[in-house]
């Protein structure tokens, strides 16, 4: 598929409970998401979703944001090619009120910023719960610097894995950063 324009390339709305998922098993695979204004695919109380072997490209506004998942539970983002504006995946309370739910965000590779001297981050994670973190490529140079401009920020995350990664930052800030976070080992 191919989709071109609009503000959001795809939006999803669960239900509005902390503590179910009325959306679950929803699939982006091979799909080719150009000139969106805003939001590649965006996702509220989603569960098990597939975000693989997608490009993202040619951003409509500067601070885009081609993956965006809030309060899901079990999600993948594979094998995806992600030219962004500002961030590339943005998730916030991953598994939070399912600790039990695994997640995996692997092997994507993340590049060109169209946000050129300003702030910029591959991947950003708040308040996350076993999301493994594998053989992403991701490519910054930001012109700001502090902790959330990194190619991976993990922010209160709990009984993750970084593993096999390259984070690259010519500018300023970090290449990985974490802040009151665990992880497992391996």
């Amino acid at each position: 598929n191919y989709c071109e324009g609009a503000y959001y390339g795809a939006r999803f709305n669960g239900g509005y409970s902390s503590f179910t998922l009325d959306n679950t098993g929803n699939k982006f695979l091979n799909n080719e998401w150009n000139k969106v204004y805003y939001y590649g695919i965006y996702l509220y109380r989603q569960g098990d979703v597939e975000i693989n072997d997608n490009v993202f490209r040619n951003w409509g506004y500067q601070y885009a944001s081609p993956i965006f998942d809030y309060f899901g539970q079990g999600i993948n983002i594979k094998r995806n090619e992600i030219h962004c504006g500002s961030r590339a995946i943005y998730i916030y309370y991953q598994n939070y009120y399912n600790q039990s739910a695994t997640s995996e965000i692997s092997n994507n590779m993340v590049m060109d910023f169209q946000n050129v001297g300003s702030y910029q981050y591959g991947i950003y994670s708040y308040r996350g719960y076993n999301i493994d973190y594998l053989h992403n490529s991701i490519w910054i140079s930001s012109g700001s610097g502090g902790f959330y401009y990194s190619g991976l920020t993990c922010y209160y995350n709990y009984y993750c894995t970084v593993k096999n990664n390259m984070f690259y930052n010519t500018g300023n800030g970090y290449s990985f950063a974490s802040y009151y976070s665990t992880w497992n080992n391996g």
